[in-house]
């Protein structure tokens, strides 16, 4: 049997991927906007977390440059030494967009759990190619600012039909956000 995403769906993970991005970056006083079209291909830092679930599993990944990463640098911090500071705060960034992503499909009834983000340098982000491609949905999202771009491709693999439309009362949902203050 053949398990798809619905456009619904689709649009649903495409809106909560863009909220939780806009938000995390409001937080740190830069205003982002999702666009349509190529984006920029020139970045220096990739993340990807990967997660499962009872009716899911993927990995979500993100890309920047150093000045992106550089713009949403919390202001009470001492500047970055070098790369290593700039991809350890970029891990962070990730990690804590995808937990704000995860608040939103616990909250429509998708429970994630998600690992370790994993940063690396990177020239470009290439969607990867696996076998049972019929049950694999991927979406691909840039949103930019005047300090730069971010983009994100969300890979998810579904286990199980996975209907995103109804909505789950908050003390059922089983994750929640943390707090952006971890080094």
């Amino acid at each position: 049997m053949t398990i798809a995403l619905t456009s619904e769906a689709v649009a649903i993970l495409d809106a909560a991927v863009v909220a939780a991005v806009i938000e995390r970056a409001a937080h740190h006083g830069v205003e982002l906007e999702a666009i349509v079209g190529s984006a920029e291909t020139n970045v220096d830092l990739a993340c990807t977390i990967h997660f499962g679930g009872e009716r899911v599993h993927g990995s979500f990944r993100s890309t920047a440059t150093d000045a992106f990463v550089r713009a949403l640098w919390p202001a009470d911090l001492a500047p970055p030494t070098g790369p290593a500071d700039l991809a350890d705060w970029f891990g962070e960034l990730v990690n804590h967009l995808f937990g704000a992503l995860c608040v939103r499909l616990a909250s429509r009834g998708c429970a994630v759990y998600q690992g370790a983000p994993t940063v690396v340098r990177c020239v470009d982000l290439e969607r990867p190619v696996s076998a049972g491609a019929a049950t694999r949905e991927h979406f691909f999202r840039a949103i930019r600012g005047d300090v730069g771009q971010l983009r994100v491709l969300f890979d998810i693999v579904l286990r199980a039909p996975l209907d995103l439309t109804e909505t789950v009362p908050s003390g059922q949902a089983r994750a929640s956000t943390g707090h952006d203050r971890l080094f």
